[in-house]
């Protein structure tokens, strides 16, 4: 599935699949996908996020690991799976890839296809407080 990904794409699933295994879910999610990118590319975080890109990142994580909801970390080794919503995240960015007719879905596509779907996380409130949108990204990145 991810033959199409470059190096920093991969990267950020691979620390999405850890942001899911320390908070202790089973699934990854959309949330995780996006701190995965927060801590993977923060070139890129910082130009759509702007000066506040450091507090931004760290009230998703803060969604992420509530003492309410405390979870204990899952081992290296645990299958931890992608979840539907994440799924149609790896579509959307296949289309954002193919929408610029780039043969390779990089780390950029990965964030449009997120702020695409507007999830119902919190972490999806968070960037909508701060007004980090869809239009706001691709006008961000376009420049």
């Amino acid at each position: 599935m991810f033959h199409r990904y470059n190096e920093k794409a991969r990267r950020v699933v691979y620390f999405a699949r850890f942001e899911a295994g320390d908070a202790g879910d089973e699934h990854i999610g959309p949330e995780h996908l996006l701190l995965g990118l927060v801590r993977d590319n923060e070139p890129l975080w910082a130009k759509i996020a702007g000066p506040e890109c450091g507090s931004v990142a760290t009230q998703l994580k803060g969604t992420l690991f509530s003492p309410a909801g405390a979870k204990t970390p899952l081992p290296a080794s645990a299958d931890i799976r992608a979840s539907e919503s994440l799924k149609e995240v790896f579509l959307n960015a296949e289309r954002e890839a193919d929408r610029e007719h780039s043969d390779a879905i990089d780390a950029t596509h990965l964030l449009m296809a997120l702020l695409r779907q507007d999830g119902d996380h919190p972490a999806f409130e968070i960037l909508k407080q701060h007004g980090i949108t869809y239009e706001l990204a691709r006008q961000k990145t376009s420049s």
